[in-house]
């Protein structure tokens, strides 16, 4: 089986990560960790004009966010490795919303499992929601998991299949 796991260092992020350790999967499962650094501005475009003259526009700051992407990615692939799951990482760079499927159908993805903030309203009209256009345009089945309230419950309508 081959599972997408698509990680942002977020609370419903981590709780995908384990949704994914506490199920079995066939032998071999292969999961591939994807983080997408998320472009605000053309990358030649200095984030703030100092940084222009400074030498280190967002190029700079998206090559510090693609080291941070990875040091995200590297412990939870090693933890993920000790679970019996064969794992590869991968950082990109554009809209996660895109990437993630792209990801996914470059790899041959069978499974997307995602974390969901569960942003409703004016909130999700605004920031977008990644999860929901995912499972949208994902070539494979997409599992969309919530992380749990204060109280331990998972949030309502936690997965889409």
């Amino acid at each position: 089986m081959r599972i997408l796991l698509a990680i942002d260092g977020s609370t419903p992020s981590t709780a995908a990560v384990q949704a994914l350790e506490a199920r079995p999967w066939p032998t071999p499962t292969s999961v591939r960790l994807v983080s997408v650094v998320q472009y605000l501005y053309a990358p030649d475009t200095p984030l703030v004009p100092e940084a222009g003259l400074m030498g280190e526009g967002l190029e700079g700051v998206y090559r510090q966010l693609e080291q941070n992407a990875h040091a995200l990615l590297n412990p939870l692939a090693a933890h993920l490795r000790e679970c019996g799951f064969t794992v590869e990482t991968v950082v990109r760079l554009g809209d996660p919303r895109v990437e993630i499927c792209e990801e996914a159908r470059r790899w041959g993805a069978e499974l997307i499992v995602v974390g969901s903030h569960g942003r409703t309203g004016l909130r999700r009209f605004l920031m977008g929601s990644v999860a929901q256009s995912v499972v949208r345009h994902a070539p494979c089945s997409v599992e969309v998991v919530r992380a749990p309230d204060l109280d331990g419950h998972a949030a309502e309508g936690a997965a889409a299949h």
